[in-house]
């Protein structure tokens, strides 16, 4: 079984990413295979033939590991002391945002800073979070989100982090979807969200839907 596979025929067919390790039973629900493109990086190539040259993947049980010469190059290992589980992986400027490596859906963030691995703090308290990404266009600045809505902001690549809303249980209302009045939703639950490069906002995925 491959780690992570790639097409550049539109998926009639794939080819198995070098290096790339499959993934294992890491005694944690997120099992699977997380990739995330640096947007920053360089670009090889025009039109459907363009490729992104550095990316990152992680596999449930493995090490992060990275290609600098794209999907068709060869992938390595990142570091040591970095998660080996995830629920979200962001790639920016070179740097690595993981949200993984607890039991708990919102799990400590690591972030690989070009030379090691780290967990960083806000406020003096772990960064526990669901998903993270990086503002397109603005890769200096990242956010991270909890699954009950708390958001952790750097705008400094990660070397320094505020807590903007932490451990606030955002509720939904009635008047925001008719259906919302049959629901019981005191807690966010929030899934993934992703950072519009148009409009400039953050949208999340939760179970009764966007946000």
């Amino acid at each position: 079984v491959n780690g992570a596979e790639y097409s550049t025929n539109a998926g009639v067919s794939f080819t198995p990413c070098a290096g790339v390790l499959a993934p294992v039973n890491a005694g944690n629900e997120r099992r699977g295979v997380h990739v995330a493109f640096d947007r920053s990086s360089a670009v090889v190539g025009s039109g459907a033939a363009a490729r992104t040259q550095v990316l990152a993947i992680i596999a449930s049980g493995r090490s992060v590991q990275r290609s600098t010469t794209g999907v068709a190059g060869s992938f390595s290992t990142v570091g040591t002391g970095g998660p080996t589980v995830a629920s979200s992986i962001e790639v920016a400027n070179g740097r690595i945002f993981v949200c993984g490596a607890g039991g708990s859906r919102d799990s400590q963030l690591f972030v690989w800073n070009g030379s090691a691995w780290s967990q960083p703090t806000a406020g003096g308290n772990p960064i526990l979070a669901m998903c993270v990404q990086a503002r397109p266009g603005t890769p200096a600045t990242v956010l991270a989100m909890s699954e009950g809505g708390g958001q952790f902001f750097s705008t400094h690549a990660g070397d320094a982090w505020s807590a903007y809303v932490n451990n606030v249980a955002f509720k939904t209302a009635a008047n925001d979807a008719p259906y919302l009045a049959k629901v019981n939703n005191g807690y966010m639950s929030l899934g993934a969200f992703v950072w519009d490069p148009i409009l400039d906002r953050v949208v999340g995925g939760i179970g009764i839907g966007l946000f």
